[in-house]
């Protein structure tokens, strides 16, 4: 390995202008000190598999025309302080495999091509406000967890490929995306109070796979003009691990979210003109309040029924409806009014509240007739039980017992059908309200087998 100075390197520079070759080769050098490339025009600077010990800065200027551009090679190479880019040309840069202990300042760069593939980085990767064509950026990882990726203000005119790397506190508000981007099997490390993807701007399809995410996914205010696919590809779906805010977004075709658990998922206030399709999602947390959806699809879409706000659930109920499916509509109705009933108070809302709490009991909302059955048959079987010990006098046998306690069920029996045991006049109030209380259970019963019925 060569060892450069920045006097040797001086030299290299002008003899490159001396024979009109504007090609630096610095590569295989331990180049030592802080170093400052001053470079004119369109260069080719050859800096892989070197060493830079010190601070390197690279300034270009004066280029002659929009096609020029600078082309960059640092791949391999370690850079033990911060690296600097300022050029007026446009820039392909490749870090591949490189090492970056110090971070790279390159903002408000002319990027044509940007490939940090295999890139191991520490401090910040300062691309704010660039232009790029084409951003590679697969199988980065970071040295430690105090590193920073700014890229925002910046646009990306072409794809922009993020696959199986992990970013640490990566931030693009306001960034504009042209082409496809693809976060697959992506590990995302954001702090607590991360924007990261706020107010964006995708023309071009987003597959969002990652493999973990560790802090909040923001797309606040993000606008998606092609399709947006949201699902989680590691085989272990019992973590909620991932919260993702999509509020205020606009959707303007599909949004699929499948095969993935959620700690939170917030859609509030967005606008989705094409097809939404949740399939196979557990979310903790989920807020649809505010949310104009077009067409929905939600298949074994389940949530966690004590977190879920009343305007969600009005907006599940009417979105199976829309679908035709009325079992989901009917078990979303029962986890509505469950809902509305708790939020109650007894001494504002006693009626409804009374209403509310005697339908959950006898039919869950008309979700059950099983329990229908059962609250008619438990509470007869109570009150008749009461009715005997009103009584004077009675024969507790099994047969005697369980035969006029059948007789009693029957709404239309007599009201002295048990004369002979000496009826007091708490057992004619008993009497009549069993006969209230069976009719109730009974309708009730009937209800929720009828919707049931439809259902099936």
């Amino acid at each position: 390995m060569t060892l450069l100075t920045q006097t040797e390197i001086d030299q290299k520079i002008q003899d490159a202008i001396n024979i009109n070759k504007k090609r630096l080769n610095l590569s295989q050098a331990e180049i030592v000190g802080e170093i400052k490339l001053v470079l004119s025009g369109k260069w080719a600077i050859n800096m892989s598999n070197s060493v830079v010990k010190g601070r390197c800065q690279v300034w270009i200027v004066d280029g002659q025309s929009d096609q020029d551009v600078l082309n960059f090679d640092a791949s391999e190479s370690t850079f033990n302080d911060e690296l600097i880019i300022k050029s007026e040309l446009k820039l392909d840069l490749n870090l591949t495999t490189s090492r970056l202990n110090k971070g790279i300042v390159a903002s408000n760069s002319k990027i044509g091509f940007l490939n940090c593939n295999l890139l191991q980085y520490r401090g910040q990767l300062n691309f704010f406000q660039s232009e790029i064509d084409v951003c590679m950026f697969q199988s980065a990882k970071e040295i430690d967890d105090n590193s920073r990726i700014y890229f925002d203000w910046s646009k990306f005119h072409q794809r922009c490929e993020l696959q199986d790397s992990s970013l640490i506190n990566p931030s693009f508000i306001l960034c504009e995306f042209g082409g496809v981007v693809n976060m697959t099997k992506t590990k995302f490390k954001n702090a607590s109070n991360a924007e990261v993807f706020v107010y964006c701007k995708f023309k071009d399809k987003l597959y969002l796979r990652p493999e973990s995410v560790v802090g909040p996914m923001t797309f606040i205010g993000a606008v998606f003009n092609d399709d947006v696919f949201v699902t989680h590809i590691t085989s272990d779906q019992n973590e909620a691990n991932h919260s993702f805010d999509f509020s205020e977004c606009i959707f303007e075709k599909q949004l699929r979210i499948y095969k993935i658990s959620f700690l939170e998922l917030n859609l509030e206030n967005a606008i989705i003109n094409g097809f939404v399709k949740l399939q196979d999602v557990y979310v903790k947390r989920v807020s649809f309040k505010g949310v104009i959806f077009t067409r929905t699809e939600f298949e074994n879409f389940t949530y966690d029924p004590d977190d879920v706000n009343l305007q969600t659930l009005l907006i599940l109920v009417r979105e199976y409806s829309k679908s035709g499916n009325s079992f989901e509509a009917t078990k979303q109705t029962a986890k509505l009014l469950s809902v509305y009933e708790e939020s109650l108070n007894w001494k504002e809302s006693s009626e409804d509240k009374l209403a509310l709490r005697l339908n959950k009991l006898s039919n869950r909302f008309g979700a059950s007739w099983i329990q229908g059955v059962a609250f008619t048959f438990f509470f007869s079987f109570v009150l008749y039980f009461l009715y005997v010990l009103s009584l004077k006098c009675y024969d507790f046998s099994c047969g005697t017992y369980f035969k006029n306690y059948f007789e009693f069920f029957v709404l239309t029996h007599r009201l002295d059908f048990m004369e002979n045991n000496g009826p007091s006049g708490l057992s004619y109030f008993i009497d009549s309200l069993t006969r209230v209380v069976v009719g109730y259970g009974i309708v009730q019963t009937v209800q929720a087998f009828r919707k049931h019925s439809k259902t099936s």
